[in-house]
């Protein structure tokens, strides 16, 4: 595996490989860092990594402009490809569901880590039926959220 992060957020990435070194065999796991946002005749990593003959696999998280990048280079050798693109995840909320227990998991996943999740719920479909007291639900549950410090206990943001 041939790992990129983001060029804003190596660290997390880099210490995650760290601690794996020692359980994995030499070579599984490797980690690229740089940015592709370089002059015309640098080298950009992320289009090294997935124009190689030897990659089969990309995944890829991120822009949708960059995503058609990666999809259009990927295509040339026929690689296989995972796009997660957009961040847009949505919640549909049906007319037959229990509200409060509706509202409870999508307020976790709209908040969990404070909302700096690619997979957070972003926006939030409601049946027109029950929309008024789902709305009335979610933004009492939203009120009652306990903010402070992360390592406190009881904290949820």
């Amino acid at each position: 595996v041939v790992l990129k992060p983001a060029p804003q957020t190596p660290l997390t990435t880099l210490r995650i490989a760290e601690l794996l070194r020692p359980l994995l065999p030499p070579g599984v796991l490797n980690v690229i860092t740089g940015s592709d946002m370089v002059e015309e005749d640098e080298m950009r990593p992320g289009e090294v990594l997935v124009n190689h003959p030897l990659v089969r696999k990309v995944v890829f998280t991120g822009s949708t402009t960059v995503g058609s990048k990666v999809m259009a280079a990927c295509s040339a050798d026929f690689k296989r490809l995972l796009l997660e693109l957009g961040g847009n995840d949505a919640a549909i909320v049906r007319e037959d569901v229990d509200i409060p227990h509706a509202v409870e998991g999508v307020f976790k996943a709209a908040f969990f880590n404070n909302g700096q999740t690619c997979c957070a719920i972003k926006r939030i479909y409601v049946h027109e039926s029950i929309f008024d007291a789902f709305v009335e639900a979610l933004a009492a549950r939203a009120r009652r959220a306990v903010i402070g410090n992360g390592l406190s206990p009881g904290v949820e943001l």
